[in-house]
């Protein structure tokens, strides 16, 4: 997250990711694994890949976001590894 992108910053991503990318991250990017849900005033966007997440609450007018965490590429399957890494 860069100083110059504030937390109203990340949630008007967060709305464009979810509503024009399938659901999409705006901070990971991957797509089908954002939850939007509503608590009251509270609207949340939270990525359940990365735990991104960013929120508006329409009463006080304050936004809040949390980072994502970076991820690392991970293996499937054992069949991905290099053979001198089994030996």
């Amino acid at each position: 997250m860069t100083k110059a992108t504030s937390a109203s910053e990340w949630f008007s991503k967060a709305q464009k990711a979810y509503a024009e990318k399938h659901q999409a991250c705006a901070w990971c990017g991957a797509e089908h694994q954002v939850r939007c849900a509503r608590h009251g005033p509270k609207q949340v966007y939270s990525c359940q890949r990365c735990d991104f997440q960013v929120s508006h609450d329409s009463h006080t007018k304050r936004f809040h976001v949390v980072p994502g965490e970076e991820q690392t590429p991970v293996l499937e399957t054992m069949h991905e590894l290099p053979v001198r890494n089994l030996l």
